[in-house]
């Protein structure tokens, strides 16, 4: 796991995008809450920022700090966005953790959810591929125990996923870095 960095003035970076290799894939998340920031991996830090004049970076957070719950076994792990991508995606949308959706858990009353950048349920694959997954990314602890909750009453390990939350919301989460 790596770092995941908050950068502020991402046109910097398009420079750089443009001159990379054909076929290499950056992805470079936009901040849903503030138009001038945007989030990316470690690994497309250190290949986008420009050696002169780097955008300048406003949070770094640690990958470990943003936990993934997976309720049961994956399906098609080739499939699985890499966790850095899944973690930089929630943080875009100002998230502290995610819950990975089987697709057998997968409901009509989510997909009409799943419509905008703000919303708590996204889509996300691996680069390469066709399967995308789908995500609940929650905004604080509170949310997360009332989610689960309902969704997997009495489920232990569910209980303690979330008890074990390092941040009580992404203000603090922000705090903290």
């Amino acid at each position: 796991m790596g770092r995941i960095y908050q950068v502020i003035d991402p046109t910097r970076l398009r420079a750089q995008r443009e001159r990379a290799p054909e076929g290499q894939v950056f992805e470079v998340w936009p901040d849903v809450f503030d138009p001038a920031a945007c989030w990316l991996a470690e690994a497309a830090w250190l290949a986008l920022r420009p050696a002169e004049d780097p955008p300048p970076v406003r949070l770094v957070i640690e990958g470990e700090r943003v936990p993934v719950l997976f309720p049961s076994e994956i399906v098609r792990a080739d499939s699985m966005p890499e966790l850095d991508a899944v973690r930089t995606r929630l943080l875009a949308r100002h998230g502290i953790a995610a819950l990975w959706i089987p697709p057998g858990e997968v409901g009509p009353q989510v997909l009409d959810t799943a419509v905008g950048p703000q919303d708590l349920f996204f889509f996300l694959k691996r680069a390469g591929t066709d399967e995308a997954h789908l995500w609940r990314l929650f905004r604080s602890r509170y949310d997360a125990r009332g989610f689960l909750g309902r969704r997997y009453p009495g489920d232990l390990r569910v209980a303690d996923w979330v008890a074990a939350l390092p941040f009580e919301d992404f203000e603090a989460l922000a705090a903290a870095s």
